[in-house]
């Protein structure tokens, strides 16, 4: 395999950590939260490298939950290919590649968009791979739920890049919404292991949506 070869499977091993399908989502719905923000067309400096940093932040966040999940990862047939669990790529590499990710794009946000933007994707980066992966994966059967608000954030994020401000219209229902039906649609599969039958039916119940002819 030649240098060239080599290089770009590795580039291909650590965007794979980035999740950049579920990022490409991220962004799409925060760029909506940037054209919902403002009148006409929102500025193009705080559009372009709103984007760029969210997307950084989001991948170095999916490259944490990679980091901290790949022991779980190596034992499904869907996720034991993935470069940690495959042993491509180290632990150390995944953290300082994060940490360089997500850094720039903490960076990009601060100094090319405004703080606000920058505070609110830490805090959502924090929620997700911290909150989340670390601490509410493994232990409670709501965790999806309370997860859930770090999935909600990204057209607030969107709104507050080209206003410097978060408007109670950018947190109305159409936010929770996307919320809710990212609970609805993957309650079953992220219940942890120390959920009780009991639990798990609850919980599968709280979040199935009702049929418009169960209504009647």
């Amino acid at each position: 395999m030649t240098t060239l070869a080599l290089a770009q499977n590795r580039f291909r091993q650590f965007l794979s950590l980035t999740k950049p399908r579920v990022v490409s989502l991220i962004v799409f719905v925060a760029m909506i939260g940037m054209f919902l923000a403002v009148p006409g067309l929102p500025p193009v400096v705080p559009v372009f490298f709103g984007t760029v940093g969210i997307a950084l932040v989001a991948g170095a966040a999916a490259a944490i939950n990679c980091l901290v999940e790949q022991k779980i990862d190596a034992l499904m047939a869907r996720t034991r290919r993935r470069p940690l669990p495959a042993g491509e790529i180290s632990s150390l590499s995944t953290l300082v590649f994060a940490t360089l990710v997500g850094g720039l794009g903490l960076f990009l946000l601060f100094h090319f968009v405004n703080p606000l933007t920058m505070w609110l994707t830490l805090a959502t980066f924090v929620g997700y791979a911290i909150v989340y992966t670390v601490l509410l994966k493994p232990a409670t059967p709501q965790n999806i739920v309370i997860g859930g608000a770090s999935g909600a954030m990204p057209p607030i994020l969107g709104w507050a890049a080209v206003t410097n401000n978060v408007a109670p219209e950018a947190m109305d229902s159409r936010t929770w919404s996307m919320m809710r039906r990212s609970v609805t649609s993957c309650a079953c599969t992220t219940i942890p292991l120390t959920a009780s039958s009991r639990s798990w039916l609850l919980l599968t119940a709280s979040s199935t949506p009702v049929l418009p002819s169960a209504r009647r």
